[in-house]
């Protein structure tokens, strides 16, 4: 199966805050958080994902992709505070 990828683009250094909650086969568990700035590409192994991103300035436009389980999903935001949720089952 495919992995679970996440895409962080848009304004160049757009600072993100990103929890997460992952689950694969087997029920094995893992959550965390991913702070850092655009561009960003994260991996996980296919499995229901669920994500929160906040974008942690004005003055820029932070965009997110999440591909995985024959699903893409995308958002985009512009402001501080600014809130996305993802999940994929």
């Amino acid at each position: 199966m495919a992995d679970i990828v996440v895409r962080f683009s848009g304004t160049q250094g757009i600072p993100f805050t990103a929890q997460w909650e992952w689950t694969g086969s087997g029920q094995e568990h893992r959550s965390g958080t991913w702070a850092g700035r655009a561009p960003r590409v994260e991996r996980l192994p296919d499995g229901r994902f669920s994500m929160t991103v906040i974008q942690q300035a004005s003055g820029g436009r932070l965009e997110v992709l999440v591909t995985g389980r024959g699903n893409r999903s995308s958002s985009s935001s512009s402001g501080a505070g600014a809130t996305m949720l993802f999940s994929l089952q």
